[in-house]
């Protein structure tokens, strides 16, 4: 069963002033996995809605199956003002999640080492 995403009726209270946010408000559908279900919740939803940005995703669970896997969720996401970093405050975020690659072949043999008294063999710049 795919997951489906879908805004609640009573969706898009919001607070305007000093401190203005937006709060939206999702019904998730189709999984009894937490992670997935935030996966999906955090991909579907925007990161910013009316100049505010997107702050905290909670998840409630209203029905959860895990024999059959099927489950129900109240996601509700809180969107805010952007406070930028006070200076000398660092903030990092890196994603290392990009692919590998399996070499098979040198671009140039610089050498090639055998035990004493043995010639080494040439591969003809295979390697791994």
């Amino acid at each position: 069963m795919p997951i489906t995403l879908r805004e609640k009726i009573d969706s898009r209270e919001s607070q305007a002033g000093d401190s203005p946010s937006v709060t939206l408000l999702y019904d998730l559908e189709g999984t009894a996995d937490d992670i997935a279900a935030k996966a999906e919740a955090l991909a579907s939803t925007p990161t910013q809605y009316d100049g505010l940005v997107r702050q905290t995703l909670g998840l409630e669970p209203q029905f959860v199956d895990t024999v059959s896997n099927t489950g129900r969720w109240l996601v509700t996401v809180r969107y805010g003002k952007y406070v930028p970093p006070q200076t000398g405050q660092s903030s990092f975020s890196f994603d290392t999640s990009g692919g590998t690659q399996h070499i098979t072949q040198s671009i140039a043999t610089v050498a090639r080492y055998a035990a004493p008294g043995r010639t080494a063999p040439d591969f003809g710049g295979a390697i791994g």
